[in-house]
């Protein structure tokens, strides 16, 4: 072969767009991630941003009061702590039960006395309660629901 020869390849043009945007996408990530400075961005762009009292990302300075980390933290606490307290609550039930029913049947009003007989199932003379409690409330001559 001359000198003045030429030789020619032919490469299909979706394996040459291939290696292109593969070396593309490491220069690109290599120039954004020094020192892993891109995810620890990340990291804190998301746990610093705001939030409504559902979680929900906000802009709105009325509806944003906590950072995520923060509303995070408080919905793992108050998870805790109700589990805590129906825990309890389960465990010294019957204990509490009674306590309120000698409250309540101390007690002059009759529609107390008959919330906590549905509630327990028993009636102020200590008899089985199996009926239904029905609660009508009249204002002004009017009758509520």
């Amino acid at each position: 072969m001359s000198m003045n020869e030429m030789v020619s390849l032919k490469i299909d043009p979706k394996t040459i767009e291939g290696i292109v945007n593969a070396h593309v996408e490491t220069a690109v990530a290599a120039a954004l991630d020094k020192e892993g400075k891109l995810v620890k961005d990340l990291v804190h762009g998301i746990c610093t941003s705001m939030v409504d009292s559902e979680g929900r990302p906000s802009r709105d300075s009325y509806s944003a009061k906590f950072n995520l980390i923060e509303w995070s933290l408080r919905t793992q606490m108050r998870n805790a702590v109700e589990g805590a307290v129906k825990k309890w609550l389960s465990q010294n039930e019957a204990e509490l039960t009674a306590e309120v029913e000698k409250v309540v049947m101390k007690s002059k009003s009759a529609i107390a006395k008959a919330f906590v007989g549905f509630i327990t199932g028993v009636d102020e003379e200590g008899k089985k309660n199996l009926g239904r409690l029905n609660v009508n409330f009249t204002v002004d001559g009017q009758r509520s629901y």
